[in-house]
């Protein structure tokens, strides 16, 4: 599993999970990527292959707006978080 680090101008760099402070420390700058959707311009992404190029930004989602189904068990996650939204609760407010 890979996550990112967003540099001061905004560009998210490739970091690995090795390379995250431990789960006391601050995480501050690390986004994971959700892979749900990907936008790259053809000619780019013929010229540099890969789904992280050396300027790679980002938009960041509430985990709640983007939940990772590969399984299962996480296929009623989404339906018990799309459920919840549905009847109006606000995630941010329970955090």
């Amino acid at each position: 599993t890979s996550t990112t680090l967003a540099d001061d101008d905004g560009v998210l760099r490739p970091a690995f999970w090795r390379d995250v402070p431990a789960p006391t420390d601050a995480r501050a700058g690390y986004v994971c990527p959700t892979g749900a959707i990907r936008w790259v311009r053809v000619a780019r992404f013929l010229e540099e292959p890969t789904f992280y190029p050396a300027r790679l930004t980002g938009h960041e989602l509430a985990w709640h707006h983007a939940v990772d189904i590969d399984e299962l068990a996480d296929l009623e996650v989404a339906r018990c978080v799309a459920h919840a939204l549905d009847h109006g609760f606000a995630f941010e407010a329970a955090s």
